[in-house]
């Protein structure tokens, strides 16, 4: 394909590792996430001249910035109080209800949103704490919420990780899959970038991190200088031909 029509191939790696199985000699470019993660690349066969660390590609709305003062009345969120949104995934299966019982008796402004699973949404209806628990379903424009909240507790999926590094709040990750998932974990947490929670220990966790608020800063700069900029832009020039 490549000798008979002069094209040229590139992958964009949409996680925070990168599988083996990604290298191949007829790839000509390597767009991953991170610089720290070059060498893994080049490990595996790839020569550094291919290797491209612009970041995973998402919507630009984040990059421009989000109104927050309209995204908080948007959402009900106080102007005054800590907030914070649980976002699984659109089943919201798993430990979530669990995760969720732990979090509900906190000072704070707290979103749920539990996609498609109107079962567990009433269930968590019923939930009673200190916090102003508010459920929601699917949710329209949701970049407006990762924008806006001070701490997300979501799954470590690579979009919604590199969303969350543009908007930098808190980021808490619960119930990720095993073999994928948890190595973005492991990135960002070796990065202090985030922490990771149980059902066991996440009301442990939320309030040594409340009591900590020079820790919260130091984990949102943390994942602020992970995220990249005008990375589909980057992209797009390389395989162009013109210079990022």
């Amino acid at each position: 394909f490549k000798k008979d029509y002069g094209y040229k191939i590139g992958i964009v790696v949409t996680d925070y590792y990168v599988h083996p199985h990604w290298i191949n000699k007829e790839i000509d470019h390597y767009f991953i996430p991170h610089e720290s993660l070059t060498e893994q690349v080049i490990s595996y066969g790839a020569k550094k001249e291919q290797v491209y660390p612009c970041g995973i590609p998402i919507g630009l709305e984040l990059e421009a910035g989000v109104d927050k003062d309209a995204a908080r009345k948007r959402f009900g969120l106080s102007k005054n109080r800590i907030s914070a949104a649980v976002m699984g995934s659109r089943v919201f299966g798993g430990e979530w209800y669990e995760v969720t019982r732990e979090l509900v008796d906190f000072d704070y402004d707290l979103l749920v949103l539990c996609g498609e699973n109107k079962e567990v949404a009433a269930r968590i209806s019923r939930l009673e704490g200190r916090s102003n628990l508010k459920v929601l379903g699917m949710v329209e424009r949701i970049h407006e919420l990762i924008g806006t909240v001070d701490i997300l507790i979501t799954k470590a999926g690579g979009i919604t990780s590199t969303e969350a590094a543009q908007a930098a709040p808190v980021l808490l990750f619960a119930n990720s899959i095993v073999g994928l998932e948890d190595k973005n974990e492991d990135f960002f947490i070796g990065h202090g970038a985030a922490l990771r929670i149980t059902k066991h220990d996440a009301k442990q966790v939320m309030t040594e991190l409340l009591a900590d608020p020079a820790k919260m800063t130091k984990m949102r700069k943390n994942l602020e200088h992970i995220g990249k900029k005008k990375t589909a832009t980057n992209i797009a020039r390389t395989i162009l031909g013109k210079k990022p």
